[in-house]
């Protein structure tokens, strides 16, 4: 399954060589004029991909800016820096204590000797790349502690109120895609349902990077969505309002996306999920709630939401500043939890 695993840059020998850095060996000594350059990884667009607005179909944009998949690859030499030390010399093809790898919760690079200085119980550089390769490398005490949080919520359905004209309750949850629960398997394949109806004139012809998101994959070149969960309403077995959220550090979460089921818009479900995934950001002691919104909704979400809406110049940095998955042409808004 190249398509998904890569396995040219990801199977390695026991010397720790990649397949592509001995594969570029062989081909310079049959050839002294072979190959000199790994290709490097590159954003592709989804077209007519937008964010809901609030209880409204919204207009269609084009694609999502999804920040590239974080990979042992030439990208790291030219625009990464370790978090530790600062210094941006890593090693490409072998695996050792020099490699630049990164953290599978805050997404922030590392040397592996760098992670070995912070750490009491040393590892070997082939133990790293497993665990990243399980999505289990945590850089630090920060990240352990959270990706603690989020799966301790995980699973749990907490009942938050009770409507007498269905006789059910709605209740919360939070769900993981990667995950192969009974819970996963029920209301996984409803919530891409509901976005894809949301934004059908959207979706048509990339649907599937919806059921990448919403199931956690790690999809087709440098597309990664591990680490993203869906923040869900459910009433009996039926999903009523859904989320995509991603929380990559405790300063700030992003709300990729957000639907509710067609018959069950204008009845206050979408307030009610937002206010359940910021009470739950706050118990996480997260501070920061962004999205991406339609611009002729943002006003909405900054009178009626609490959100403010960044400017152009505001939205630059911040997305210099965190890989948001972000959408051209929408606006960026944000509400601090603190």
């Amino acid at each position: 399954m190249g398509r998904r695993r890569q396995p040219y840059h990801n199977i390695y020998t026991l010397e720790g060589l990649s397949l592509h850095k001995l594969a570029l060996q062989l081909q310079d000594h049959l050839n002294p004029n072979g190959f000199d350059n790994a290709s490097v990884s590159s954003v592709s667009d989804y077209h007519n991909l937008t964010s809901s607005g609030c209880g409204r179909e919204p207009s269609t944009t084009s694609g999502p800016i999804v920040p590239l998949k974080r990979t042992l690859q030439e990208r790291v030499v030219e625009t990464e820096s370790c978090y530790f030390c600062g210094y941006g010399h890593t090693t490409i093809g072998n695996i050792n204590p020099d490699t630049i790898i990164f953290c599978n919760q805050c997404e922030r690079p590392c040397h592996i000797k760098c992670y070995n200085n912070r750490v009491v119980k040393k590892k070997v550089p082939l133990e790293i790349l497993k665990e990243y390769m399980c999505f289990h490398f945590l850089c630090c005490q920060e990240c352990q502690s959270l990706r603690a949080r989020l799966e301790e919520g995980l699973e749990k359905c907490v009942g938050i109120t009770f409507l007498r004209r269905i006789r059910s309750n709605i209740c919360w949850r939070l769900l993981s895609g990667m995950d192969a629960s009974r819970d996963v398997k029920l209301y996984m394949p409803q919530v891409i349902d509901i976005f894809k109806d949301a934004f059908m004139d959207s979706t048509d012809e990339h649907s599937d990077i919806i059921s990448d998101m919403v199931n956690g994959k790690n999809g087709d070149q440098e597309k990664d969505f591990r680490g993203m969960y869906c923040a869900l309403l459910t009433a009996s077995t039926h999903v009523v309002s859904a989320a995509i959220l991603k929380v990559r550090i405790e300063q700030i979460a992003e709300l990729v996306l957000i639907a509710t089921r067609s018959e069950c818009r204008k009845k206050g479900y979408f307030i009610l999920l937002l206010k359940s995934i910021e009470a739950n950001l706050r118990a996480w002691n997260v501070s920061l709630l962004t999205a991406p919104v339609d611009p002729e909704m943002a006003q909405i979400w900054s009178e009626k939401l609490g959100f403010t809406i960044l400017s152009a110049e505001e939205k630059e940095s911040m997305l210099e500043s965190h890989p948001l998955v972000m959408f051209k042409n929408l606006v960026l808004v944000q509400k601090s939890l603190a």
